[in-house]
């Protein structure tokens, strides 16, 4: 049988699911997907503070996302 993926992998997916599950990120990254990329158009989309918006973006750039 094929190996399908290593402990790496399988980590990268834990961290993924974890960043996602964290209130907003999900919303986030899908505002963005759909071509939502200004700060004050993400605010304004998600109805979010600015300082909770912030943190989140900071949290998925340190992760790579």
């Amino acid at each position: 049988m094929p190996d399908r993926g290593s402990h790496v992998t399988f980590q990268h997916g834990q961290e993924f699911l974890a960043a996602i599950s964290e209130r907003w990120n999900y919303q986030i990254l899908r505002e963005v997907f759909f071509g939502v990329g200004r700060f004050g158009e993400l605010k304004r989309a998600l109805g979010i503070s600015a300082n909770i918006l912030t943190a989140r973006l900071n949290s998925l750039t340190e992760l790579g996302l």
